[in-house]
Order: structure tokens, then sequence, then C-alpha cells
């Protein structure tokens, strides 16, 4: 749960779409653990994609 929490809050700080790669670069996790996380994210409605691979947070 703490990397969710690390990668919605990335998202939140962030003023543009993000993928999985910039996030992990962002937040020191590896790629699959946050390809994993935003999949369960955009699943409970706290990200979107606008873009296919790239996400941003609901506001």
């Amino acid at each position: 749960m703490e990397n969710q929490a690390l990668i919605l809050k990335t998202f939140m700080e962030s003023d543009k779409m993000q993928d999985a790669k910039a996030v992990a670069a962002l937040t020191g996790l590896e790629k699959t653990v946050v390809s994993k996380e935003i999949a369960a994210l955009k699943k409970e409605g706290k990200l979107t994609s606008p873009r296919r691979c790239f996400y941003e947070a609901v506001k």
C-alpha cells in the first residue's frame, strides 16, 4: 500500500502526464512494481489514462 501512496503522490505533484518508466525513475521503484500499482490505482478510479500508456491523477 505504501507504494501506491508514493506513486499517487508523484502523480499529484506532477503537472503533466507520466508513463510507468518516468514514475519509476522519480520514485526509485522498479518499473514492473510501478506498472502493477498504476493498474490498481486506475481500477480504483484515482488515475486516468487520457492517452495510451500515459496516466494522470484524477483531481
